[in-house]
């Protein structure tokens, strides 16, 4: 049995083992600091109860737990969860992530933006529970900062968008897209209007091809002169 501690936040209650109490004060300020933004970006006054994030120091129990609550199993590279209608987020601590597939060069910085990433799925959920997998993803890539700088890049068909697991950075890519060319409040319609999204996803993805190549051009002539 996990010897847990629990930390009661604001809008979440954290539980933890001992040995994470190190990073407990970096999971508190990522949070409090990237909270309002993102309840904002939502139109959320609040959310109606505070979410439970689970930190999980051992990567078979975490596989575990989610394959009772999913009845299947989890891919290798899976570091976190979130349950929406339970409100949680479980989340593998620095060690056990990094002996996940894709994962053995994760720093402090990577785990934080997850933490993000997945209070993003929260907060878009409570917005609109009906959305598709690649715009959830999307929203949450980009809200949570996590590839900011990376080179722009699509790998995958609109198929693969629409149906398989992915890189994240076509996520993030289109996401800059998206948040470069769109205010927020279409971002948001897309969000609230499933039929619309995905008539939009197959321009959305051409679009967004575009403009990775105007972005490349725009850098040369840059350097040109």
């Amino acid at each position: 049995v996990m010897n847990l501690k629990r930390y009661n936040g604001e809008f979440y209650i954290m539980e933890y083992e001992e040995t994470e109490e190190k990073n407990l004060k970096l999971f508190v300020d990522v949070l409090n600091k990237n909270y309002q933004e993102i309840i904002n970006f939502f139109n959320l006054k609040k959310l109606e109860k505070k979410i439970i994030i689970k930190l999980w120091n051992n990567v078979n129990n975490f596989r575990n737990y989610n394959k009772n609550k999913l009845n299947f199993d989890e891919q290798e590279w899976i570091v976190a969860r979130t349950y929406y209608n339970d409100m949680e987020i479980d989340i593998l601590t620095l060690e056990e992530r990094r002996k996940c597939k894709g994962h053995n060069n994760d720093n402090i910085d990577t785990l934080l933006k997850c933490l993000i990433h997945e209070f993003v799925h929260i907060c878009h959920l409570n917005y609109s529970a009906n959305t598709l997998k690649w715009y959830g993803e999307t929203l949450a890539v980009i809200l949570s900062k996590q590839y900011n700088n990376c080179e722009l890049h699509i790998d995958c068909t609109l198929d693969e968008l629409l149906n398989k697991n992915i890189n994240y950075i076509n996520y993030y890519t289109i996401g800059k897209y998206l948040f470069d060319t769109y205010d927020r409040k279409y971002i948001l319609e897309l969000l609230r209007d499933k039929k619309l999204l995905e008539e939009q996803t197959p321009i959305i993805y051409e679009k967004a091809k575009l403009y990775i190549r105007n972005n490349k051009l725009n850098k040369q002539n840059v350097m040109k002169y």
